[in-house]
C-alpha cells in the first residue's frame, strides 16, 4: 500500500477549505503513521503552467509545509486532474509494485481526488478513502460541504473506493488485521458445547480456531461476522455479547480479534473452507491444537463453563 497525498499545495491548502482543521489534523496523523510503519508516502502536485502563479518555481505551487515530504519521498507533477494519468509517470511507477492498495488523501474532492479515485479503480487498484481527509471549496453549483458529502458518501463508496474511518485507516497503515470470531455454542445463556474448526489452508493448516474472518474497511464487526459465517458455513447466526478483544502479534502482522458468543439461527454448519469441525465440551477444550491467538480465549471459555457448572454467575 502507498499513502498518496494529492495537490496539498500552499496556494489552496488553507481555511477556505471545508472542515479545514480536521482535514489538516487527519492528514498529518496518516503521514506520521505511514512513515512510522514503513508505508511509502507519495506526493502529487498540480501545475497550472508558467505565468499562472501555480507552477514550478512559484511559492504557491510548493507542498503545504505541515505536510512537507521527508527527504527521498517521491513527488510527481501533473497538468491534468488525475494523478494516475499516464502523463504523470505515477501509474508506471506503481505498476512495479505487487500491492494494489492506494490510500488517497488531499485536494480537491470534486476535481483531482475524484478523477484519481476513478482512474485508480479503472487501473485495478483498491482505492481507500479515509474519512475527512479530502476537501474542497464552494463552486457555482455546490457548497463545499455538499460537495464533500456527495462524493464521500454517495459517489465513491460501493462504486470506486472503500471509505474507511480514521481508526481503520490507521490500522491499515500499522499492518493491523482486524477480524471477528464467533464462539458458536449450543446455548448462549448456558453453553455446554462450542463449535470449532480446523483451518483447511495456509501456513496454519490443521490448527484449530473459531470461525469468522477479516473485517473489511467500512464494515462493522457484526456485519463481518454474519457475512463470514454465511460464506464459510452456509449458516445464519444470532450474535450475542462481546467476550473479549484479543491482541496478538504474529511474525508478519498484528491481529486484533473481536470475539462474540453466537448460536445457530438457521442452517447446518456446512464446511466450505475448514478441514474439520468439532463440537467441544469443557473437558475437550484443550484436546485440539489451537492457533496461538485463540489460547487466551479458550481459557476464558473454560472459566465461563466452570462457573456455570458450579452454579455461579457467568463471566
Amino acid at each position: 500500500m502507498i499513502l498518496l497525498v494529492v495537490d496539498t499545495q500552499r496556494g489552496i491548502t488553507d481555511e477556505r477549505l471545508y472542515d479545514f482543521d480536521r482535514f489538516k489534523r487527519n492528514i498529518k496523523e496518516l503521514i506520521f503513521e505511514a512513515r512510522k510503519n514503513g508505508v511509502e508516502v507519495v506526493y502529487v502536485r498540480h501545475d497550472d503552467g508558467p505565468g499562472t502563479g501555480f507552477s514550478v518555481g512559484d511559492e504557491e505551487f510548493e507542498i503545504f509545509e505541515e505536510f512537507a515530504p521527508d527527504g527521498g519521498e517521491r513527488i510527481f507533477d501533473k497538468t491534468v486532474n488525475s494523478a494516475l494519468h499516464e502523463s504523470t509517470g505515477l501509474a508506471a511507477y506503481l505498476s512495479e509494485k505487487e500491492d494494489k492498495r492506494i490510500m488517497v488523501v488531499g485536494l480537491q474532492t470534486d476535481f483531482c481526488i475524484d478523477a484519481t479515485i476513478k482512474s485508480g479503480f479503472d487501473l485495478g487498484y483498491q482505492m481507500i478513502v479515509p474519512a475527512h481527509t479530502n476537501s474542497t471549496f464552494d463552486n457555482d453549483y455546490m457548497k463545499k460541504d455538499v460537495s464533500c458529502s456527495y462524493y464521500n458518501e454517495f459517489i465513491w463508496p460501493g462504486r470506486y473506493a472503500k471509505r474507511v474511518s480514521m481508526r481503520e485507516a490507521v490500522d491499515l497503515l500499522r499492518g493491523v488485521v482486524r477480524v471477528a470470531a464467533a464462539v458458536i455454542c449450543d446455548d448462549m445463556s448456558a453453553p455446554a458445547k462450542i463449535f470449532a474448526t480446523a483451518k483447511g489452508y495456509g501456513e496454519f493448516k490443521g490448527q484449530w480456531e473459531f470461525p469468522g474472518g477479516k473485517i473489511e474497511p467500512g464494515e462493522s464487526p457484526l456485519e463481518a461476522l454474519r457475512r463470514e459465517i454465511r460464506e464459510e458455513l452456509d449458516t445464519e447466526i444470532e450474535v450475542g455479547d462481546l467476550i473479549t478483544v484479543i491482541e496478538y502479534d504474529y511474525p508478519d502482522f498484528h491481529l486484533s480479534m473481536e470475539c462474540f458468543w453466537a448460536q445457530v439461527r438457521q442452517g447446518s454448519l456446512v464446511l466450505k473452507e475448514a478441514q474439520e469441525a468439532r463440537w467441544l465440551s469443557q473437558g475437550e477444550l484443550f484436546e485440539v491444537a489451537w492457533l496461538p491467538a485463540d489460547l487466551s480465549l479458550i481459557e476464558m471459555i473454560d472459566e465461563r463453563m466452570q462457573a456455570l457448572k458450579e452454579g455461579g454467575k457467568s463471566l
